[in-house]
């Protein structure tokens, strides 16, 4: 996949807002240029794609191509996906490569948030977590309404 195709498969699922900004737009520019999937009017986005290393945060080694997709999945799956419970992170976090194509690995900065990332992901790795956190962000936002 490429940051276009993880774009449309974001953009697939019903009620998603993706923002990608760019030059004279509200966000930072660091941000420009990377996409912000939002559900229901959500202030938080359940999944982002980023192109680059942003200040602190280099593991991946993004750019030229390099790409990496980070996704909320709620401190239950984030368990189950990585073995520990979030808070438990900042003790292993030398244990993994972020960096790693097609991984599934805790976010770098915000596994603590329960966030869990891929870099350079296949379609059959990102979509199952994508439509996961997706659904929970819909389920969020169904019961604050």
């Amino acid at each position: 996949m490429v940051f276009d195709d993880v774009v449309e498969l974001l953009r697939a699922l019903p009620g998603v807002d993706v923002q990608i900004p760019g030059p004279g737009s509200d966000a930072p520019e660091i941000a420009q240029g990377d996409a912000f999937a939002f559900v229901g009017g959500g202030r938080m986005p359940f999944a982002t794609v980023v192109t680059k290393d942003y200040p602190g945060d280099a593991s991946s080694r993004l750019g030229a191509g390099r790409f990496r997709v980070n996704v909320d999945v709620g401190r239950a799956r984030f368990a189950e996906i990585v073995g520990y419970p979030p808070v438990e992170h900042s003790e292993h976090d030398g244990e993994w490569d972020y960096a790693a194509d097609d991984s599934v690995v805790p976010h770098p900065v915000y596994a603590n948030a329960a966030w869990v990332s891929v870099t350079c992901p296949t379609e059959g790795v990102i979509a199952p977590l994508v439509t996961e956190a997706y659904a929970r962000a819909a389920g969020r936002g169904a019961r604050v309404r």
